[in-house]
């Protein structure tokens, strides 16, 4: 995993709405053992589903333009 995958990851899990699954010599049965605890858990659902708003208001490639712009600028100069 990349560095950005691993600190969304960890996120999520502090959210409450993911589950870290460690690699392992049969990783498919840890994958659907967790899929299978979100799906029947109440809390992470609702978690998962005010996240879901939170997120559906974002604009990735505004925020994402709109930080470049404000470090290299600064760095560019007058």
């Amino acid at each position: 995993m990349q560095m950005e995958q691993v600190a969304n990851l960890a996120c999520l899990v502090r959210l409450g709405i993911a589950i870290r699954v460690h690699k392992s010599k049969n990783p498919a049965r840890h994958v659907q053992t967790a899929i299978r605890k979100l799906l029947h858990d109440r809390q992470a659902k609702a978690k998962a589903a005010a996240f879901a708003k939170v997120i559906a208001q974002w604009d990735g490639p505004k925020l994402a333009a709109d930080l470049l712009f404000e470090h290299y600028q600064r760095d560019a100069g007058p």
